[in-house]
């Protein structure tokens, strides 16, 4: 009896189908498990970012006034603490020559310094394209009640300045003013930019009054 050609060829692919997938099956090829090793890795790169970003957060620092009176300042993280000085809140007000915002902002603030004065205690902090001759006219035209550090001769307000941005994970090149508020040495809220007074007002008293 004669076998038929198509039943000889499909024998010959199922006899060379079968020695194909013995011979994947011999030559397996072991494939490392790197997904534990990945991810030590990235706990070791995300704690060298941690560190990195702890050490630029946390400083102290001596400020001085234009009236030559010494503040210090101590920046953890987003905790703030200032030597003789017991106040529940702090205002922190960084500030620039290059902002005009800034300039307009120092009535209002020594109107809130007076508003508050058994409560809240403002730091303004001008870096270092501000000059101190500047600063001393506009605290004469404007009237300027509170602190208002600028020294020429120390890096310390610049310091605090990219010290305390990096506290709060804020931008370095971020309009000013920057306002921050501190309640009993712990953040509350901070303002970006120009924003309008009445919301600065809005939140001492609602920081006030809780």
């Amino acid at each position: 009896m004669k076998i038929p050609y198509t039943m000889l060829l499909f024998v010959l692919l199922l006899w060379l189908t079968a020695c194909e997938e013995k011979a994947s099956n011999n030559n397996t090829v072991p494939v490392e498990n790197t997904t534990e090793v990945f991810t030590q890795k990235d706990k070791q790169k995300q704690s060298v970012q941690n560190t990195t970003i702890q050490s630029q957060s946390t400083g102290t620092f001596t400020l001085n006034s234009t009236q030559n009176i010494s503040l210090k300042l101590m920046l953890s993280k987003k905790a703030l603490s200032i030597d003789s000085k017991d106040v529940p809140l702090v205002l922190l007000n960084i500030c620039s020559k290059t902002s005009s915002a800034c300039i307009t902002q120092i009535s209002s603030l020594s109107q809130l310094q007076k508003k508050y004065k058994k409560h809240l205690f403002i730091v303004s902090v001008w870096d270092k394209y501000t000059k101190k001759s500047d600063i001393n006219t506009y605290q004469q035209y404007k009237k300027a009640n509170y602190f208002i550090s600028h020294d020429t001769n120390s890096t310390d307000n610049d310091n605090f300045i990219s010290t305390l941005f990096a506290s709060l994970q804020i931008d370095q090149h971020t309009k000013l003013p920057l306002n921050v508020i501190y309640k009993k040495g712990k953040y509350y809220s901070h303002f970006e930019g120009p924003a309008p007074i009445e919301m600065l007002y809005h939140n001492i008293q609602q920081a006030i009054q809780k």
